[in-house]
């Protein structure tokens, strides 16, 4: 959806001497893809079609066009990252010098937070993918509408690109056909909490969750998600707490506090069947 708006700014900026670009979200909606989509991998959580692994052609030209619309080299690294032909409208490269050189993103913080969509990044080697330890959580103040899923609290990791702990089910084989609406929407899908078996409130824009904590630096970051009020009355608390210590540890404490005796169940998921080991207390993806 973001490169069908690129025609038109451009279209507005150089006909009306009108800029779009000047708007917060155009300004700044480059930085969402540079630190909540690995540009090698194999999914791209969360919602529907976070099973879909890459970027597209799509993709790749997106951020070429902020790259040079930004002059942020960056943005082009990305791009080139992905591996894939940049796919646009033709006239829209024709809009841009190319003048704006690739470069890492070297000297950009390890850490991002995007409060106003409730999500969080976490790496260990922003600008090397192949080696990145990447953690992606959400807690968003937008429910589960749409193609949201009830998964407030819940998390991704990615090392490499490879999905260690992903969001599970596809979406299909068509928008709310019963593996969609059944599985992949739910809370048990995801990397989450189910209380005495059931999850949060699926498709209700105030089943809501929001970063209400989070804390950079360079060897850790700490985040704490609320999505109490996705479980309705189902639950009293729902914190869900993350420390990063780099280049690989997570440490997660969730508090929890129901109306009732309740059995709270975690859940993890992987693209294949994991390895446990309960005298060790490990569970290898």
């Amino acid at each position: 959806y973001n490169t069908l708006y690129l025609g038109a700014i451009e279209s507005l900026r150089i006909a009306a001497d009108f800029d779009l670009y000047k708007r917060p979200f155009f300004r700044n909606v480059r930085r969402f893809f540079l630190y909540c989509t690995s540009p090698i991998g194999e999914i791209k959580p969360f919602g529907d079609g976070a099973e879909r692994g890459g970027v597209g052609g799509q993709g790749a030209a997106l951020l070429i066009h902020h790259g040079r619309r930004f002059n942020d080299p960056a943005c082009i690294w990305w791009a080139e990252q992905t591996g894939e032909t940049p796919l646009a409208d033709p006239l829209i490269p024709m809009l841009t010098e190319e003048t704006v050189g690739a470069a890492p993103p070297s000297q950009l913080p390890l850490a991002a937070v995007f409060r106003g969509i409730g999500w969080a990044a976490l790496h260990s080697e922003l600008a090397d993918p192949k080696r990145d330890t990447f953690f992606l959580f959400k807690s968003s103040p937008f429910g589960s509408v749409s193609h949201s899923h009830a998964d407030q609290n819940s998390f991704a990791i990615l090392k490499g690109g490879c999905g260690l702990a992903i969001p599970s089910g596809y979406y299909g084989p068509a928008y709310g056909m019963p593996h969609h609406a059944e599985w992949t929407r739910q809370t048990k899908a995801n990397n989450c909490i189910l209380v005495n078996g059931e999850g949060q409130i699926v498709r209700e824009s105030r089943a809501s969750g929001n970063i209400a904590d989070f804390r950079h630096q360079k060897a850790l970051s700490y985040l704490c998600g609320d999505a109490t009020a996705a479980y309705g009355d189902k639950l009293k608390r729902f914190l869900r707490h993350v420390l990063f210590l780099r280049p690989g540890v997570f440490l997660m404490l969730d508090e929890l506090a129901a109306p009732g005796p309740s059995e709270f169940s975690w859940l993890l998921h992987g693209f294949e069947r994991m390895k446990m080991d309960a005298g060790a207390r490990t569970v290898t993806s």
